[in-house]
């Protein structure tokens, strides 16, 4: 029904789950597993379970990624009918300012003074606000999420495992096959001491 090479007494089971409570598998015949024991061979293990009513506004795409597993990471994506908003903060290009046209516009808020401090500094939060918008140009910045224990040893690390396994399913040699697993458990080692140094 999804691609698997073989049927077994589990996978009748979820066929039957899936018809009770009205489930579509997005699953294509893409492999998601592979084994390091026996046969070394790919496996379609991972399932993706989503309503019959939304089926038709769902993707799934299987990735190259494993992050320490032997399962690929598998990403699923709803489509929605309104664009997600923008959650960048734009910067100042200061590079790029018209200063005397920042000074011209700030002089003719501020021209005077002759008034209550209250009211004097609300006038200059808004001149400092405003100001900027007419003499100083903004960049897009568009918001990175990262995790604080991220260095390069991890970036090297990940990017060693990647390259042993890619090799290891080229050729399935033996030899490529204990690299890879040492890589792997390098890469777990590595990042497990990232975090907690950064924990720390």
């Amino acid at each position: 029904m999804w691609g698997s090479e073989y049927t077994n007494c589990s996978g009748r089971t979820l066929v039957e789950a899936l018809d009770v409570h009205d489930l579509v598998v997005l699953n294509a015949t893409t492999s998601t597993h592979f084994l390091l024991s026996g046969h070394n061979a790919w496996s379609l293990s991972d399932s993706v379970l989503v309503s019959s009513s939304y089926a038709s506004l769902c993707t799934y795409t299987v990735t190259s990624e494993f992050l320490g597993s032997d399962h690929s990471v598998v990403l699923t994506a709803v489509k929605a009918n309104t664009m997600p908003e923008d959650q960048g903060v734009p910067k100042w290009n200061f590079s790029k300012a018209d200063w005397r046209k920042f000074t011209a516009a700030c002089d003719q808020t501020l021209s005077s003074f002759f008034i209550s401090l209250h009211y004097a500094n609300c006038l200059f939060e808004t001149s400092v606000r405003e100001a900027p918008l007419e003499a100083i140009s903004q960049s897009k910045s568009y918001l990175k999420i990262a995790v604080p224990w991220w260095n390069k040893q991890c970036d090297m690390a990940l990017k060693n495992k990647k390259h042993a396994f890619n090799k290891m399913n080229r050729t399935w040699l033996l030899h490529n096959i204990i690299i890879f697993k040492r890589c792997r458990a390098e890469a777990r080692r590595v990042i497990l001491e990232a975090k907690s140094s950064s924990w720390q």
